[in-house]
């Protein structure tokens, strides 16, 4: 994994200011004026004595160059001061002295420069943080600020890209470790199958899987119970991730998501199998998606003209009677009729002529939608 996570765009940024400053922060306290600004010598050592403040409140460390600071923040700092903001310009001591100048700022806020040990805890701290959130920018900012508020000197923008892409590639070890027993060896197979194109489906089963319903039809909502069913087949339950976190489980099936299968074959095996079987938790979603599809499908029919509505069971009822009535038809009429079921029992409504057929299955979704192609087949089938 690399080490630099940040384009060149981004390490000046996070170099710099943002762009919303707190000026809260540039507001000097009477013992900032008595112990660091005070001390200095000139107008412009002084002006930039206050700024330093408050860029070691802000940004967690002292930058060499004070040219990026806001305007505002500059003329916060001189007005409190009584000096002209055009001083700053004047500031320009040698090495030595500004590396005195900056290391009594943090000795004057109570800060220190972290060494080894300090390096090694923060590490730690950032793998619970990387367990919940992936995204490096993320991780920054967190970073940044528990830095600050255990007052300890923000390093380089390199120290802190390595101590990220540690905790992110540790993050993926901790997953594993989980995971893994809860996997078996059939069901690992099966994922790696979940991966191969299937011909019949015209794509992966795992791309498959994770399509939802695109209409309150029945063939989505009998497609999905289809699916559900060999979500259970795999015996990848919802235990098998219960063990980490629901930021982490997410953030994997994000991933699976948005990698196409032949991607997800590069991957490192132990990547792989984690991504995929959150990816595989997260399509449990399918139960809601039912209900929402029939829920959809639901009103649609209460929004259906009652009067169509009673059309169309005339219709179907005439259907049932004959059906009914005749229990020895011609071996052609039987053809028509059976295209006629198939017609009814996926195109209408059937809460009322159930109750007086034999043998026609209720759908599990209503539709309202059927009055000029159900009356159109029915016309020609002869009925």
């Amino acid at each position: 994994m690399a080490d630099e996570l940040f384009s060149l765009s981004e390490r000046n940024s996070l170099d710099g200011f943002p762009d919303q400053v707190d000026l809260a922060g540039f507001w000097l306290k009477e013992h900032d004026r008595a112990d660091v600004v005070g001390w200095r010598r000139t107008d412009p050592d002084r002006l930039a004595a206050g700024l330093q403040i408050g860029s070691l409140r802000v940004l967690g460390f002292v930058p060499s160059d004070l040219t990026g600071v806001p305007a505002e923040a500059i003329q916060t700092v001189a007005s409190q001061l009584g000096l002209e903001p055009s001083l700053l310009d004047t500031y320009d001591p040698p090495e030595r002295t500004l590396r005195n100048h900056i290391a009594g700022v943090e000795r004057h806020l109570g800060f220190r420069r972290s060494d080894q040990g300090d390096l090694k805890a923060v590490g730690d701290w950032l793998v619970l943080r990387a367990l919940e959130h992936d995204r490096p920018i993320t991780l920054h900012g967190l970073l940044c600020d528990h830095l600050r508020a255990e007052q300890l000197v923000r390093p380089a923008l390199s120290t802190l890209e390595r101590l990220i892409a540690h905790a992110r590639q540790v993050a993926f070890d901790e997953t594993w470790i989980k995971l893994r027993p809860e996997l078996t060896a059939l069901q690992i197979r099966e994922i790696d199958s979940l991966l191969e194109f299937d011909e019949s489906l015209g794509a992966t089963p795992l791309v498959w899987l994770c399509q939802q319903a695109s209409a309150p039809a029945a063939e989505m909502v009998r497609e999905q119970v289809v699916k559900l069913e060999r979500l259970r087949q795999l015996g990848i339950a919802s235990a098998t991730v219960a063990t980490l976190p629901a930021n982490r489980v997410r953030h994997l099936a994000r991933l699976g998501q948005r990698h196409t299968p032949q991607a997800l074959r590069r991957f490192h095996p132990e990547h792989r199998y984690q991504i995929v079987a959150c990816t595989l938790d997260r399509c449990r979603d399918h139960d809601h998606s039912c209900g929402r599809t029939y829920r959809a499908s639901t009103r649609r029919c209460r929004c259906f003209d009652p009067r169509r509505r009673s059309r169309v069971d005339v219709e179907v009822g005439t259907v049932v009677k004959v059906w009914v009535c005749s229990p020895v038809l011609a071996p052609l009429d039987r053809v028509v009729l059976r295209r006629i079921q198939g017609i009814v029992a996926t195109r209408c409504a059937w809460s009322r002529v159930a109750s007086r057929s034999v043998g026609v299955c209720q759908p599990r979704i209503l539709r309202g939608r059927v009055l000029s192609s159900s009356s159109a087949a029915l016309r020609s089938a002869g009925v």
